[in-house]
């Protein structure tokens, strides 16, 4: 944007104007724009263009589609994505250097992750974060509520899942209504039932 710039007139007069256009998409570097009235009386200065690039969500979940894109990177070059350190895709830039590259947020723990788009020469890195609520207590559907159960019983609870990473369970048996005092502890269940093993 050309702003409020004063040009002087050859018969000393000054003269204001505000110019306002949309620069297009150029390799990185430094241009002149030009300002030019009826008269031939111009004004220049220097503009510089770098690299930039943006995603389409600060947040999501595993397996999001992610759109990473950007503009003055190098023409024709080869831009690498990364998600914490591993390739996750590439994308060709355009003889203006843009592009635009989507991709699944592959499997990682909630919270923050690092994605870098880089061509070698320039590098934008981003903050993507996995969200972090966790999901419901599953409902014991075995053995039933309030029912004694057998020595060697079947345990079995609902499925949930979650967008975020794998489920795990874990499973306490106690011999009083408020688990003050842990019978069994199980943790780390990937299935959501668990037989009771005979000690012997």
């Amino acid at each position: 944007m050309v702003s409020a710039y004063d040009i002087i007139h050859p018969i000393g007069q000054f003269f204001n104007f505000d110019i306002t256009f949309t620069v297009p998409i150029l390799e990185p570097g430094t241009y002149v724009v030009e300002a030019e009235d009826d008269d031939n009386n111009s004004y220049q200065v220097e503009f510089s263009i770098a690299a930039s690039a943006e995603i389409s969500s600060p947040t999501g979940n595993i397996g999001t589609e992610l759109t990473v894109s950007g503009s003055g990177f190098v023409a024709g070059g080869t831009v690498t994505v990364s998600y914490d350190g591993t390739q996750v895709a590439t994308a060709a830039a355009d003889t203006n250097g843009a592009f635009s590259e989507t991709f699944a947020v592959p499997q990682s723990m909630y919270g923050e992750h690092a994605i870098i788009a880089t061509d070698g020469t320039n590098t934008r890195q981003f903050t993507f974060t996995v969200e972090s609520t966790p999901p419901p207590i599953p409902k014991p559907l075995k053995p039933e509520m309030n029912v004694p159960a057998e020595a060697l019983a079947y345990f079995d609870w609902e499925d949930v899942t979650d967008d975020s990473l794998p489920v795990t369970y874990t499973l306490q048996i106690a011999s009083d209504k408020d688990f003050s005092s842990l019978v069994l502890e199980k943790e780390g269940l990937t299935e959501s039932e668990y037989t009771l093993i005979d000690p012997s």
